[in-house]
């Protein structure tokens, strides 16, 4: 009898916990590689616009924190800012990241966790083992070099088989192929389940002997769209120079140069035409499983692309919009149809967002925020700034470094009723102010100009666009989402206009100034220095901690000598997938564990 009790509870918990699981969403994260919005790539896109943007959100300020593929790729996946991963280039050193990314927190949370396409940069046929056990996921198909991306010749590695090249098949299609397969998985084990799938489209292909050309369509779309041209802005190709640095030198294009990206353009648009079919094909296997209205869909891309703005040449890492702003649709339980949304949010924003909607366990540090399911936030809630970054030297469309031109930069983007603005610091000193509701092609840099922003001088401006730099670009967790609390722990400034209050002027005349001590390649934080920002009403920053002798801390930081890195000229160890081995950096950090530990970096530096 008492055997027969414990049979009828097992079955009724049993029967409870397959009720919850069946309760759970779905999400699918759909990422495109180098796909731009500002260029009017989804225009292109009918089949996203019918079955994602009209029964979703688009969220028109969404933003990639860095405008970099490997960078900005790490911070989606795991919640933290790129000078949290390290993963700030395409190049070592970085951090180690398997365990502690998106597909792991969802494992834990109940889900089956999928995997399709590009992971990361010299993800391949020699380090693909390195830390999969690790990584949460029960079911993958990476795309790997040497055919990452081989549009026609790419190389797939299944679960822990061994990895397969498909020579004539076009990788878009066979990634569908592959991520249908995973539904039909999940719809088996009846148990919710995360996919992510990873389309290389519209980024360039790599061909073999011939290096990297332009995108390459599959069959059924060459020629389609034969007289759409790059969209003639007042940055395009502008008479007179715009941008700031390297980017303020650069000569006008010529007539064949534009000719040629013109057809780029068009390259890039036929490539994508396949990802609207993935989109459709994703859809019809949810209907066909009963599953699309339990699903949240999130589609997205890497980062941005620029062409012929500002005079560049085709490429990203720039901080200028067309780079940094990328598309963003939510479709899903809960979420209203064909609604656009004005509040700013970042790649940051979409790991803390998912575990939270998945009833899920995060790490408790993410850098991002949870998104409104609707889009809109109370009237006490800002979603106002995202700060981007960049380490490196510049590059062309082929994603080759150009020697002698520097791309190390801090900026930020500030949007709230009455105001949209863009402010940037570069390593070598350059600065740039765009007010964006009058100038959206940033073209007219006003730093130290004249002109009145919000009723104010241009300077007092200034100085509340730097602090909130100064705090966003060493941000952890908290401060990464609420950075005027940190400047103000009363809690009385949470917007920009907050701080425009004349009664802290003095204050924010007198903070630290955003520079650089070296443009180097990757974050290093003695490079960046100051990183201390006073508080409103704090007691003195000279002395955050009684009884820590942190001056001596910074001169052992500051005489730590770190040795320049690796670089992609140089080569990969086949372990430096997305793993920081130097023991040069194990060092540096070891000072700061075994002296702060458990303090923040950022109250020890005066």
């Amino acid at each position: 009898m008492v055997l027969k009790y414990i049979f009828w509870l097992w079955m009724a918990a049993t029967a409870v916990v397959a009720k919850e699981e069946a309760d759970k969403p779905n999400f699918i994260v759909i990422l495109t590689d180098d796909q731009d919005q500002q260029l009017y790539s989804m225009k292109y896109m009918p089949k996203v616009k019918k079955l994602l943007t009209d029964e979703g959100v688009y969220f028109n300020h969404h933003y990639a924190t860095v405008a970099l593929c490997c960078p900005a790729r790490a911070s989606l996946w795991t919640g933290k800012a790129a000078h949290n991963t390290n993963v700030t280039n395409l190049g070592p050193p970085y951090e180690g990241w398997n365990s502690k990314w998106l597909p792991v927190y969802m494992q834990k949370s109940g889900y089956k966790t999928y995997f399709t396409g590009k992971l990361m940069n010299n993800h391949n046929v020699n380090n693909y083992m390195n830390g999969l056990k690790e990584m949460g996921l029960d079911g993958h198909d990476f795309m790997i070099d040497p055919g990452t991306y081989q549009y026609t010749n790419t190389t797939l590695q299944h679960n822990f088989d061994k990895p397969k090249s498909y020579p004539g098949v076009y990788a878009t299609d066979l990634l569908a192929n592959k991520s249908m397969a995973w539904i039909d998985d999940a719809a088996k084990a009846k148990k919710p389940f995360f996919l992510a799938i990873n389309p290389v489209n519209p980024h360039n292909n790599y061909q073999w002997g011939k290096g990297w050309t332009k995108p390459v369509p599959a069959k059924r779309h060459e020629g389609t769209f034969p007289d759409a041209k790059v969209p003639r802005s007042v940055s395009f190709n502008p008479d007179r120079p715009s941008g700031a640095a390297w980017v303020h030198e650069l000569p006008q294009l010529s007539d064949a140069v534009i000719n040629d990206n013109d057809l780029y353009y068009r390259r890039r648009l036929q490539a994508l035409q396949a990802v609207d079919d993935l989109v459709e094909t994703t859809i019809d296997t949810l209907n066909r499983h009963n599953m699309l209205d339990n699903t949240y869909i999130i589609y997205t891309s890497d980062n941005g692309f620029h062409i012929s703005q500002h005079r560049l040449m085709p490429g990203k890492r720039c901080p200028y919009e067309e780079d940094v702003n990328v598309p963003m649709i939510i479709r899903g339980p809960g979420i209203p149809k064909g609604k656009t949304a004005d509040i700013v949010t970042s790649h940051l924003d979409i790991a803390p967002t998912i575990v939270e909607w998945a009833g899920g366990q995060g790490p408790g540090d993410f850098d991002g925020s949870v998104i409104p399911k609707k889009g809109t936030t109370n009237p006490e809630e800002s979603w106002e700034h995202v700060e981007v970054e960049h380490w490196g030297a510049v590059s062309d469309k082929r994603d080759v470094p150009l020697s002698g031109k520097v791309n190390t930069y801090k900026a930020i983007r500030v949007i709230g009723d009455k105001y949209n603005l863009f402010y940037s610091v570069w390593c070598e000193g350059d600065h740039e102010v765009y007010d964006m509701s009058t100038d959206p092609y940033q073209m007219n840099n006003l730093y130290n100009s004249t002109e009145k922003v919000l009723g104010v001088s241009m300077k007092k401006l200034e100085h509340r666009l730097d602090a909130l730099t100064l705090v966003l670009k060493t941000c952890k967790a908290k401060t990464c989402q609420r950075p005027w609390e940190a400047l103000h722990p009363d809690g009385k400034v949470k917007t920009l206009v907050d701080a425009l209050d004349s009664k802290y002027d003095d204050f924010y005349s007198k903070q630290n100034r955003v520079k650089f001590n070296e443009c180097s390649r990757g974050y290093i934080v003695t490079n960046e220095y100051p990183i201390k920002y006073h508080t409103y009403g704090n007691r003195s920053p000279e002395a955050p901690f009684p009884g820590l002798n942190y001056k001596d801390l910074v001169k052992k930081v500051l005489s730590f000598k770190v040795p320049r890195w690796t670089t992609p000229s140089q080569g990969y160890s086949s372990g430096h997938r997305h793993s920081c081995s130097d023991s040069s950096f194990e060092a540096l950090f070891g000072i700061l564990n075994d002296t702060i530990r458990g303090l923040d970096l950022h109250d020890l530096i005066p």
